[in-house]
């Protein structure tokens, strides 16, 4: 009885059946991360619309490229590159403007492919998948510090 309650017979714990106070915040910062999902997804949309004069120019629809073109190009660009560099920095360091910016852009597209009747798994994925990371940001700014550290008891003087 005295080795039972010294523990020897304990098992030692596994990653699996750890439970910590820490875990749902640990959670929370991994699911904040998904705040770059909307941005990835409107990239590729932006790069890849059917209308779009680079998907135009990649088909070779267009034999001779005019300035109007050539400028169209160039703002599709730079419009993908913004949304790539706010995937990176949404992905690094999610923080709640980056997560309602990337909520309000999911709902934008959400609404429009809603209303010209084009609407997809895809934008219900990203407009939920935006939701979550911004609810996630929220959980991890209003965490106390407390929860991240064993308590300290204070002795008296």
């Amino acid at each position: 009885m005295s080795s039972l309650e010294r523990g020897e017979f304990a098992l030692p714990d596994s990653p699996e059946t750890r439970t910590s106070g820490a875990d749902p915040l640990k959670f929370a910062r991994r699911a904040a991360k998904g705040g770059a999902i909307p941005f990835a997804i409107l990239t590729i949309s932006v790069l890849l619309d059917s209308s779009s004069p680079i998907r135009a120019l990649a088909s070779g629809a267009s034999a001779s490229m005019g300035a109007a073109t050539g400028v169209a190009i160039a703002l599709q660009l730079l419009v993908a590159g913004v949304l790539l560099n706010l995937a990176w920095r949404a992905y690094r360091r999610p923080t709640v403007l980056l997560c309602s910016i990337a909520t309000v852009l999911a709902a934008w597209d959400f609404v429009g492919a809603f209303t010209t009747r084009r609407l997809a798994a895809i934008h219900l994925t990203e407009i939920i998948v935006a939701l979550i990371a911004l609810y996630s940001v929220w959980v991890v700014k209003n965490s106390k510090i407390s929860d991240l550290s064993p308590q300290k008891t204070r002795l008296p003087p």
